[in-house]
């Protein structure tokens, strides 16, 4: 049975806040312009804040057209790691090395308007972020990096970050993070939507090396690496008791913040975080075999935060990546302000242990993790 969506009657900081006109109509046109009798005020803000931002969203495509035709994208560095698995501590940690860029949540939230509305929508932006995620309490600010997902949300239709909005469709939307799987024409567009963000941040961060994190990516680390095949991967991975009930607490509080439509039940949410990560890493290790033994790392989570910077140093000297040294303190201060961040706890129920167990052996035995049999 679906639940109801109780996310604020208006959220100032929906995810699709800064979609751009055309975007947001063909997802609306999509779902058959199905939204919601509590929804509609959400769903005509966005509309009206979009349109509002449109005309200055093409003219801002126009006057960079040809500095980002001329932009090159260098060694990008992509974080891969199912949700839930460590990916955001470890993108904040190396996004404090001053050589490396990363997409800010300007360049997130408001991508389309991110050049010619920056000072402005900075101050906007800065109210509108939380202190704290809603799945955890990590911290939103200026000054640390977001996921590029959110620009892609913005920018195009093949998001798998639609089905929290669209939460009666989100099937639909979660076979489409395979994206090298997807019909040629929807794969293509999704890359020529990515490649031009990357582009455009790249701009904005005068040419540094991108170090990205979405665990969409995970999904389609192959397409990523025929992409961009100078690029570099770090490959953060976690004991899945831990991880799936934590996803599973995730996608049920973003439904509820998200969602323009009912949200599925519990039980749903959890049997397709389950199989999302199923499929997952049975794709990603087979994408992992075509990337060149010097352009990826792998990291366990449990051993990573215990000493994070030993295993940083590890990363840069497994990827050939300069300036550790240089960038220590800074790892350092980080580190040291994290000191009293306290980890959510879940509990795990035997149904989904039995479950966990039957369905991910693979992933056991390719870690090394050990299966546990009661709770």
């Amino acid at each position: 049975m679906a639940k109801k969506s109780t996310f604020p009657l208006l959220n100032f900081s929906h995810i699709l806040m800064g979609a751009r006109f055309d975007i947001w109509l063909r997802l609306l046109f999509e779902n058959g312009f199905h939204v919601s009798f509590r929804s509609i005020p959400q769903s005509l803000l966005i509309s009206l804040v979009s349109l509002l931002l449109f005309p200055l969203a093409l003219l801002e495509r126009l006057i960079l057209w040809l500095p980002l035709r001329r932009e090159r994208v260098e060694n990008p560095i992509f974080i891969l790691g199912h949700w839930r698995s460590g990916t955001t501590y470890l993108h904040n940690l190396l996004s404090r090395d001053p050589q490396l860029g990363y997409f800010d949540p300007v360049s997130t939230v408001v991508c389309h308007n991110s050049f010619l509305l920056r000072p402005i929508l900075r101050l906007i932006v800065l109210q509108l972020i939380r202190d704290a995620r809603p799945m955890d309490n990590m911290e939103y600010k200026m000054d640390l990096p977001m996921e590029e997902m959110l620009a892609v949300n913005a920018s195009s239709t093949v998001s798998i970050a639609h089905m929290l909005c669209f939460a009666e469709r989100y099937p639909h939307y979660v076979k489409q993070v395979f994206v090298d799987e997807l019909p040629e024409k929807r794969r293509q567009n999704w890359g020529r939507v990515y490649c031009y963000l990357l582009k455009k941040q790249s701009f904005l961060c005068r040419g540094k090396e991108l170090v990205l994190k979405s665990p969409d990516s995970t999904c389609h680390a192959g397409e990523l690496f025929r992409l961009f095949p100078d690029g570099k991967f770090i490959n953060i991975y976690r004991n899945p008791y831990k991880v799936i009930p934590s996803t599973v607490n995730m996608f049920n509080k973003l439904f509820s913040f998200q969602s323009l439509q009912d949200a599925p039940d519990e039980r749903i949410v959890e049997e397709t975080v389950l199989q999302l990560f199923k499929r997952t890493y049975e794709k990603l290790f087979e994408d992992m075999k075509m990337i060149p033994s010097g352009q990826i790392v792998e990291v366990r989570y449990e051993d990573f935060v215990k000493d994070p910077l030993s295993h940083l140093q590890n990363i840069y000297q497994a990827l050939n990546l300069p300036g550790f040294a240089d960038a220590k303190a800074t790892f350092q201060d980080y580190v040291d302000s994290q000191a009293g961040y306290q980890k959510n706890k879940f509990d795990l129920r035997p149904e989904l242990l039995e479950k966990i167990n039957r369905e991910l052996g693979f992933y056991f035995e390719h870690y090394g993790y050990e299966m546990m049999q009661e709770v």
